[in-house]
């Protein structure tokens, strides 16, 4: 068996990470699995039957980052967030909890961040990226559709947070996770005497002072901070978190530009560059962009401190590049 899903993969090589996470892949099973198995999740949750045993099956596959985006195309997700809003809330719920479950035990000093944890991390994120970014879209410009899912995320709660809130707080933990998007706070030693003690990113727990050896560096936040190596697989994990965050502001997947048609793109590569032709062939590739609008401001505003409207008739439309 793992000859066969391991060929000419040899584990001395890689990075503890990357290596553990491959031979994890060969003993859970294949990509055929995947598919299979984030079919049969779809279905279930349109059917309102999203049982332990399946769920249990997805958070277990090594490849649901790679595979989710072939086998849950976003209409096929809002299809079934249409027949059976109550599931998809629910399959939400069950996955900010894990995640919340996760980051509260590591926050333990002597605590550390298992194979499995990693794993569910990445798993919960990815089908939470494709629950939210799979809104409703909206037939008249500027005007936001009726969007169930956004209503029960934002519904105030008697005894708890709104489910958003503590979506949006849970993504901003998962990018500051030591051995997951951010270096091993160990190795912070390696950067000399005069660095600062390092602070910790619990926004559900209030302030805390912020280092800028934990802003990923040179990635985003203060830069010239360090000199933290940044392996493949938290480049990985950072662009989950990333995706994650994006879906929760936009309830839309991130934008994309249109691809011109071939006889468009060779008459742009005549014009030369700076000259008007050029700067008006700019101009109308830039008009013809699809731009997402956030049409719900709501998670905006808690990321801003402000106090989410609970309206759902806002009509306040914010555009992003």
């Amino acid at each position: 068996l793992l000859h066969s899903e391991l060929v000419e993969c040899h584990l001395s090589d890689l990075p503890l990470s990357t290596a553990m996470r491959a031979l994890f892949g060969a003993l859970v099973g294949s990509n055929d699995d995947t598919e299979h198995v984030l079919k049969d999740l779809l279905a279930a949750i349109e059917a309102g039957k999203v049982d332990d045993e399946l769920w249990s099956k997805c958070l277990a596959l090594k490849d649901v980052e790679e595979a989710i985006d072939k086998e849950w195309p976003r209409h096929a997700v809002r299809k079934a967030s249409r027949k059976n809003i109550a599931s998809v809330v629910g399959l939400v719920s069950r996955c900010c909890g894990i995640l919340e479950d996760i980051c509260t035990k590591l926050e333990i000093p002597s605590q550390e961040m298992s194979d499995d944890d990693e794993l569910k991390l990445i798993n919960c994120g990815a089908v939470l990226s494709h629950l939210l970014s799979s809104g409703p879209v909206s037939k008249v410009p500027d005007k936001r559709p009726k969007d169930p899912l956004a209503k029960a995320l934002w519904k105030e709660q008697e005894h708890s947070r709104t489910l958003g809130a503590r979506l949006i707080d849970i993504t901003l933990r998962m990018l500051f996770i030591e051995g997951f998007t951010i270096e091993e706070l160990d190795h912070l030693e390696e950067l000399g005497s005069d660095t600062p003690e390092p602070g910790g990113v619990t926004p559900a727990m209030g302030a805390t002072t912020v280092t800028a050896e934990l802003i990923w560096c040179d990635g985003v936040g203060p830069t010239g901070g360090g000199n933290l190596k940044v392996t493949d697989d938290m480049r990985s994990n950072r662009i989950v978190g990333l995706k994650l965050l994006i879906s929760i502001l936009l309830r839309a997947a991130p934008s994309e530009a249109l691809v011109p048609k071939e006889k468009e793109r060779r008459e742009g590569e005549d014009h030369k560059p700076g000259s008007a032709a050029a700067v008006a062939a700019a101009a109308a590739a830039g008009a013809t962009a699809r731009r997402p609008l956030m049409l719900d401001t709501r998670a905006l505003e808690y990321l801003t401190h402000a106090t989410p409207s609970s309206s759902s008739s806002s009509t306040t439309t914010t555009t992003t590049s």
